[in-house]
């Protein structure tokens, strides 16, 4: 149901973003409702048919692309196309030293660029599915596999009053929060990987009570950290940040598992 939500645009689920992110994240208010509505309208053959006539690049096309011309982002003009184009053909032509398949592939990206440009709306929808990092789209071009722990407090009924509290079965992974008295993942970088810690914190996750404990991306933790933040400082109320991170974790669920299956099959593929 919280991944329906997300695709539906409706106004009960936009008001929950405006009051979680009113004060201090309203831009982002904005570039997660218009993704809602952007997700609602797309219907899935008529998708396959633009990025077939690459109206709508995929997310491969476009970081193949962006790795083409050396860009870090996907550029926002025509002139910043050609500037990192020129730059790159300074650098990549053959007569420059260069290879043939390097300048072909720059070729490319400059003409797959400008036409993603051209049509305007479809290259900002796949710069926006970009930047949120619960969309399948960021997850096939930056995936760390899911390992960072993550306490969902507003579900938390406290450690003290926890008969399987996460803090006291890993508590080199957990601790007792000071200002709410739930659970809180402690921030280790990098994260648990093997081992009895490792071992310690998947009990603590499969036995907790309230289903408080999940394991994110790196930018998923810090997104939904900044969610509870916001409820902490009294910027948002705690029903709303309970709503938005029970939705959000549910699409990190789905969509860390379709993306860690998809790439164990192409490895074993």
């Amino acid at each position: 149901m919280a991944i329906r939500n997300q695709l539906s645009g409706s106004s009960r689920t936009t008001t929950t973003r405006a009051s979680v992110f009113g004060r201090e994240r309203g831009d982002e208010t904005t570039r997660w409702c218009r993704i809602r509505r952007v997700g609602a309208r797309r219907a899935p053959d008529r998708r396959d048919a633009r990025v077939r006539a690459g109206l709508n690049p995929s997310s491969s096309d476009l970081a193949r692309w962006c790795d083409a011309l050396d860009l870090d982002d996907v550029p926002r003009t025509l002139d910043d196309v050609r500037s990192a184009y020129r730059r790159t053909m300074l650098q990549k032509h053959p007569d420059a030293g260069g290879s043939e398949a390097a300048a072909m592939a720059a070729i490319e990206a400059r003409e797959g660029l400008a036409r993603a440009l051209a049509s305007g709306r479809e290259l900002r929808s796949a710069r926006e599915a970009l930047e949120d990092p619960f969309s399948a789209t960021a997850l096939e071009i930056e995936f760390d596999g899911a390992r960072w722990a993550f306490v969902d407090e507003t579900r938390c009924v406290g450690e003290a009053n926890c008969s399987a509290s996460c803090a006291r079965k890993a508590p080199r992974s957990f601790e007792r929060a000071s200002d709410t008295g739930s659970a809180r993942a402690l921030e280790r970088e990098p994260p648990v990987e093997d081992g009895a810690e490792a071992y310690d914190e998947w009990v603590a996750a499969t036995q907790c009570p309230m289903n408080c404990v999940h394991f994110v991306t790196r930018r998923q933790r810090d997104y939904l950290s900044g969610v509870l933040e916001n409820a902490r400082t009294g910027a948002a109320s705690w029903a709303d940040a309970s709503a938005l991170a029970s939705e959000l974790i549910a699409r990190a669920d789905y969509n860390n598992g379709r993306e860690a299956g998809r790439r164990a099959a192409d490895a074993h593929g």
